[in-house]
């Protein structure tokens, strides 16, 4: 914050007739509209600082939430995902009549399975739309 005026801003001089005329010196006015502006904006910037510094802890909780779920779903994914693969697998195999006897989910999250006459791994979009329809039923 700013300091005080001074007291020198405020009366040309202390004498009784003067101080009853209550003549300020030239300028006073603006020189107290200034100092009441740069208040204001010292209080501002002190409520906005308080303010960033609140956002900036509510992003380090943020970010470690984030890291904490990333690891969270890596681990989940690392898991899971052998005993997923094998389960879809073995129900797929089932629907299909052992037509399609091998799925994999990626590390995506995206279901793959093992075509019988490629024998490469593609994307359920490449399914019919019947095995398709048996597939979402799992």
């Amino acid at each position: 914050m700013h300091g005080k005026i001074p007291k020198k801003c405020f009366r040309t001089s202390s004498s009784k007739s003067d101080m009853s005329k209550s003549r300020y010196r030239p300028g006073y006015r603006k020189v107290e509209k200034a100092y009441k502006a740069l208040t204001s904006i010292d209080e501002e910037i002190e409520e906005t600082q308080k303010r960033k510094q609140g956002y900036e802890h509510e992003l380090k909780v943020y970010k470690i939430i984030d890291t904490t779920l990333e690891k969270i779903t890596k681990e989940l994914k690392y898991e899971f995902a052998p005993s997923m693969n094998q389960t879809l697998s073995h129900l797929l195999t089932k629907i299909t009549s052992r037509k399609y006897t091998e799925v994999k989910i990626t590390s995506d999250m995206e279901i793959m399975f093992k075509d019988p006459i490629s024998k490469r791994m593609q994307g359920v979009s490449t399914l019919s739309r019947g095995t398709m329809d048996l597939f979402i039923l799992l």
